[in-house]
């Protein structure tokens, strides 16, 4: 759907909560607008030490094609500011409509990003810009880079933790590699990836929904995240030429730590998609490839020798429905939740 211009009336009348402090000032959580941009960048400023963004403008277009421009841009998500008694934004959360399929009809997700709070505000701001994001009616809320304070938060208003996801495995690629059967055809090519994407997910009880247009919207704004390198990925076919999977990955630039950002497979093909994976990486110079367990990897990341720590930032979710958490447990493997599907992609 259209992103939503700043000055629309259904964003105007949208709810607001009224928060007054320790002090008896009042300020507001209201909806985010594209006005509020340049005051929510210099919030980020004072709030987090380090940005992948060169400079102001540069934090300001990406606020604005992220929250503005998504294909899921919807008045009735919208992201959260907290502005305070004399109009500055003292606090905001970002907020991500993700539509998905689950047990084959579609649901919608809602991912939350960057809750800060300026430094001083003497009220539980925080607090009131998490309730404002799970006041939505999505079905499913996700955020998978929380610390320890979200983690809290996030508990104390009935969400839950999933700790199986918050594993992260590594692999050594130095030393002997056999080259595995089949190809990999590099592409980044949304019309190129998305026949395999939508044949293999078909399979998952819980699965992102994605089209063209859409996935050429994710791919653009993932290939802006530099930390790990520029993004990289491919199809990968079997000896017999069929698609068995993809993967998305950042070849790890000059510490030489790839991360995969996402990958998919056919059952019985996810030890052969791993394997390409790790001769793609290391072709592009990286000494160790690494990710977050998902629960349809895990047996073929045990059986490639990868060493797994629980290091990762928290993953969170909270959905009224049990059966739709049920389905999230760790111990199935048949819910497809990666890096790009939350917020871990993102480069502000």
């Amino acid at each position: 759907m259209p992103a939503i211009p700043s000055d629309a009336p259904a964003l105007r009348s949208e709810r607001t909560s009224s928060v007054t402090d320790a002090t008896g000032e009042r300020g507001f959580i209201r909806p985010f607008r594209r006005e509020d941009i340049p005051g929510v960048v210099t919030l980020r400023r004072h709030v987090f030490r380090l940005s992948e963004r060169e400079s102001p403008s540069d934090l300001a277009d990406y606020l604005d094609l992220t929250f503005f421009g998504s294909p899921w841009c919807d008045h009735a998500f919208p992201s959260w500011v907290y502005q305070d008694e004399r109009g500055a934004v003292g606090g905001f959360v970002g907020v991500l409509p993700r539509p998905m399929t689950w047990r084959g009809r579609p649901i919608l997700a809602a991912v939350a990003t960057q809750l800060m709070v300026a430094p001083g505000v003497m009220v539980p701001v925080g607090l009131r810009l998490a309730q404002a994001f799970f006041s939505g009616a999505q079905d499913l809320s996700i955020a998978d880079c929380a610390n320890q304070a979200a983690y809290r938060l996030w508990k104390t208003l009935g969400g839950i933790a999933s700790p199986g996801r918050r594993l992260v495995w590594r692999r050594r690629l130095e030393g002997h590699l056999d080259r595995p059967v089949g190809t990999c055809i590099t592409t980044l090519d949304p019309a190129e990836l998305l026949p395999c994407m939508i044949d293999v997910l078909s399979a998952h009880c819980l699965a992102p929904a994605y089209d063209l247009r859409s996935l050429t919207w994710l791919l653009s704004l993932a290939s802006a995240k530099k930390q790990f390198g520029s993004l990289s990925g491919g199809v990968v076919r079997d000896s017999a030429g069929a698609a068995i999977g993809w993967v998305l990955y950042y070849p790890g630039g000059k510490q030489g730590r790839a991360e995969v950002l996402q990958m998919g497979s056919i059952p019985g093909a996810r030890g052969l998609l791993l394997d390409h994976a790790m001769w793609q990486a290391r072709s592009r110079g990286a000494r160790e490839l690494s990710g977050r367990v998902e629960p349809p990897f895990r047996s073929a990341l045990a059986a490639a020798q990868c060493e797994f720590t629980t290091t990762g930032p928290w993953v969170l979710l909270k959905a009224d429905d049990p059966d739709l958490l049920a389905d999230l447990e760790p111990g199935r493997d048949d819910a497809f939740l990666s890096r790009l599907d939350g917020e871990w992609w993102l480069a502000f």
